[in-house]
């Protein structure tokens, strides 16, 4: 009765521990993508969802690596909104 019970922790802990997040290190961004750049951008994502006919979430996600000044330009760190925006 413990070897199912065991088998069963063993296989959770096997799946959390390989379901992590993507790590966004400068190590892991190839040479021919840093050569003569100012920045890269990692991931720019944007999801939607449409909860009624007047209502949406909208959830932006960007990841900038910067290698000097010139790619802070890059980061683009704002939001537009208006009356009806909330943000």
């Amino acid at each position: 009765m413990k070897k199912p019970y065991c088998a069963l922790f063993f296989f959770l802990f096997t799946f959390i521990s390989f379901a992590q997040k993507t790590e966004y290190t400068t190590i892991s961004i190839s040479d021919s993508l840093k050569e003569n750049a100012d920045a890269v951008v990692r991931l720019d994502q944007m999801d939607i969802t449409i909860e009624s006919q007047r209502s949406m979430n909208i959830k932006t996600q960007r990841i900038v690596s910067v290698f000097n000044e010139k790619g802070l330009s890059d980061i683009d760190a704002y939001q537009n909104y208006d009356k009806t925006t909330s943000v």
